[in-house]
């Protein structure tokens, strides 16, 4: 069963930056917890905002784009999308205000 993940990771993941053509083992290691309940339409939006330049992004994997977004944005995103209960939308939200404010991070959508 396919399964969709979307999750917080550095920009400065070497994962980002391959430009090699090898399309195996290139998404960012996962800094925020993993509590995202797999919503196929939140997964499709971030995709589309990486597709039509809303956000810088690109693939880097078979199965996974990453966007670039800083804190304002990543917090924006995720005020719309499905949490598998009220603690895991919690626990993402203490993790989203612990984000340095003036860093941008890997918004990631992994498909696997």
């Amino acid at each position: 069963m396919t399964s969709y993940d979307i999750y917080v990771g550095s920009a400065d993941d070497p994962a980002i930056v391959r430009d090699d053509g090898d399309w195996n083992g290139n998404s960012p290691a996962m800094l925020s917890p993993n509590v995202f309940a797999g919503d196929l339409n939140s997964f499709g939006r971030l995709l589309d905002m990486i597709r039509t330049g809303e956000l810088p992004g690109k693939q880097t994997d078979w199965g996974c784009l990453v966007a670039l977004a800083n804190k304002a944005q990543i917090i924006e995103f995720f005020e719309n999308v499905w949490f598998r209960d009220d603690s895991a939308r919690q626990m993402m939200a203490k993790f989203l205000s612990s984000l340095d404010d003036q860093k941008n991070f890997a918004l990631v959508a992994l498909e696997s």
